[in-house]
């Protein structure tokens, strides 16, 4: 059984003893569960889920909640926060009320959107935001007695917010803190009218906070949660988990989860100098790593006045330099890639091994990009087969606001039988272009591209055989570009097949939005640019094995398209 973990009949329960300083009976909130620790001084709590491996992680999210709960404590005063029945001024509960109150609608609609899109994208497993899991019904009467046993009902919900606004806990529930059962009354008749579809706002809390309101971790929940609301982040629960939440702590780490009033220029250079002087990542994960600090940091100071400290946070590098990791492949290499026997003897396991490295060579597309093409993102334009890449439903519009775009075929793709391939596809009744290689949960289709290709290469001596490697499948982007500008081909148009920003950005805005517009794509134009690159290779004529119909076969059984 995994670490920090209780079987209780069919469901995992949470179970670990409460580090230092946490005490019996201190009210604790993580991530929504409201708990205490015990007289035994064990956190105990059920995870309401009977799979091992959804309990484990669980586990270890809370682990990390709670010693980061701990950490807070001896933090306030010395050794232990100041807890009293009435530490707090009026002003300070009514600010905490209100701040519980915007933060539970927040949640609400946060989870609404969602778990509704989760429904929408055919996942089974969807949870109830909160607005179905609250009536009025199930409080107490408006009574004085009943706002009493409300007090008591959410004391951690109490505690909770206190802590966060004023670094003040509570050790019982006192008359003064009334302000919170009327704030919690609100939310739960917010809850009712909007499960009846009536609109209730999210209030935004206007207020400056004071100087000891936003520690660093509350200024990136923040963060969080206005990108989340702005449909910034396509897939919130990952850009939260990996991409993210690790760099946020490791900043935290380095500077400390002090208030971000009182964060400087010292903090900013110290975090770049701990994140320059690691050896075990590259300049261009460094650079991105500055760019999202950054980005929390000017979310902080344009809505919340948090002070600029994101000077220091810059690489005197150029991007290029950065990124020059990845290298054109020479005219050897492309022969070793597409002369190889398993080209010339149709020894491929499936049709993407054939099929992607020509159309990243013909393209110029991301590889994530062409693994998710889907059978319909293959149209015919006034007579002109093209590809439409980084669509919505294919890959969510790509790698930026330029990545949707049309590409035409080049002929050495139709003349190798991409097209009858399609057709092919389409009577299987698939609606996957490369069905066979599956959909992993963070990177999609590419996932599993990237390593077969990363297979195939080596296998034909091309890059590095073992570690990190200057030639990719990325390389074939840059092989098609370097081609095309020494065929003197037009620049706007060669930008746009890219997928890339130009110089003319006004005339670019009106082509690319979130479907790349027919009616203003030149395809006669777009057709002869592609048309100029040629490599000098031969191409053998697609053949469909028995192997490779048997691994879409095997995809199919598993239910998916």
């Amino acid at each position: 059984m995994g670490k920090y973990l209780e079987l209780r009949g069919r469901v995992y329960w949470f179970k670990r003893r409460a580090p230092v300083p946490l005490k019996a009976k201190d009210l604790l909130l993580l991530d929504g569960v409201s708990t205490a620790v015990g007289k035994n001084g064990y956190v105990r709590f059920s995870l309401e889920t009977a799979s091992p491996k959804e309990a484990a992680a669980l586990a270890r999210k809370y682990a990390h909640l709670l010693d980061e709960e701990a950490k807070k404590r001896p933090r306030l005063l010395g050794q232990r926060a100041p807890l009293s029945k009435h530490p707090h001024s009026s002003e300070a509960i009514q600010a905490a009320a209100d701040a519980m109150y915007a933060t539970l609608l927040a949640a609400d609609e946060c989870t609404y959107e969602t778990e509704a899109q989760k429904l929408f994208d055919g996942e089974e497993e969807v949870r109830d935001p909160d607005r179905f899991q609250f009536s009025t019904a199930d409080l107490p009467p408006e009574s004085l007695q009943g706002q009493a046993r409300l007090l008591k009902q959410i004391a951690p919900l109490i505690n909770f917010y206190l802590m966060q606004t004023t670094e003040r806990g509570i050790t019982d529930v006192s008359a003064s803190l009334m302000p919170f059962a009327d704030a919690f009354r609100r939310f739960v008749g917010a809850m009712e009218l909007r499960k009846k579809s009536v609109h209730v706002p999210t209030p935004v809390l206007t207020s400056k906070p004071t100087p000891t309101e936003f520690s660093v971790t509350v200024l990136y929940d923040k963060f969080k949660a206005y990108q989340i609301a702005a449909k910034r982040w396509k897939n919130p629960e990952l850009q939260d988990s990996r991409e993210y939440g690790p760099i946020v702590r490791e900043f935290i780490a380095v500077v400390g989860d002090k208030d971000v009033y009182q964060l400087n220029r010292q903090d900013a250079e110290k975090y770049f100098e701990h994140t320059m002087g690691r050896n075990d990542i590259s300049l261009g994960t460094k650079k991105r790593n500055f760019s999202r600090i950054k980005a929390m940091l000017s979310y902080g100071r344009k809505k919340l006045s948090v002070p600029d400290i994101t000077g220091p946070l810059e690489i005197e590098t150029s991007y290029k330099k950065t990124h020059a990791s990845y290298e054109r492949f020479t005219p050897d290499e492309l022969k070793a890639l597409f002369h190889s026997e398993a080209y010339s003897a149709s020894r491929f396991a499936k049709a993407s091994h054939y099929w992607l490295p020509m159309l990243g060579l013909y393209t110029g597309g991301r590889l994530d990009e062409l693994a998710s093409l889907r059978v319909e993102d293959i149209t015919e334009i006034k007579g002109v087969w093209c590809a439409f890449l980084s669509g919505d439903e294919a890959n969510d519009g790509g790698k930026n606001q330029y990545a949707p775009r049309w590409v035409p075929m080049h002929k050495e793709l139709l003349t190798a039988g991409f097209l009858a391939h399609v057709q092919t596809l389409r009577s299987e009744g698939h609606t996957r272009l490369f069905p066979e290689l599956g959909d992993a949960s963070r990177d999609g289709p590419g996932k599993r591209a990237t390593v077969d290709f990363t297979d195939y290469r080596r296998s034909v001596n091309v890059g590095a055989q073992e570690g990190r490697s200057t030639k990719v499948f990325h390389s074939f982007r840059s092989t098609l570009i370097s081609e095309l500008i020494y065929r003197k081909t037009d620049d706007y148009m060669r930008h746009l097949l890219l997928g890339h920003a130009t110089k003319n950005d006004d005339k670019f805005k009106d082509v690319h939005f979130t479907v790349y517009d027919q009616s203003d794509f030149d395809v006669d134009l777009a057709k002869k640019v592609i048309a100029k690159a040629n490599f000098g290779l031969k191409h053998p004529k697609f053949v469909d094995t028995p192997e490779m119909v048997a691994a879409r076969k095997r995809y199919s059984k598993k239910g998916k398209a």
